[in-house]
This record gives structure tokens, C-alpha cells and sequence, in this order.
């Protein structure tokens, strides 16, 4: 596990994720199959 997921308390002492991690990577896997489906446009960014 990263620095990044740890920081957040997503992994225990051990080392073992937590269930809020596995929600995490479930909804980033989301968010980059829909940003992939719409053609990598995410809104509000500028031209």
C-alpha cells in the first residue's frame, strides 16, 4: 500500500486495507471508465 492510502487510514497498522479502501479503488475504477466512455473530457476544465 502507498503513503497515500495510509495517510487517509485506509490500511490497518499491518498493513491490511481497510473496506473503505476497496470502496475507494471500486469508485476510482468507475470514474476512469466513465472519463474513458465520454472521450477523457472531465467539464469544467478550460478549452
Amino acid at each position: 500500500w502507498n503513503a497515500y492510502e495510509n495517510n487517509f487510514g485506509l490500511t490497518r497498522l499491518d498493513g491490511t486495507p481497510k473496506p473503505a479502501l476497496a470502496a475507494l479503488r471500486t469508485a476510482n475504477d468507475h470514474l476512469a471508465e466513465e472519463r474513458a466512455r465520454i472521450g477523457g473530457r472531465s467539464g469544467g476544465e478550460g478549452p
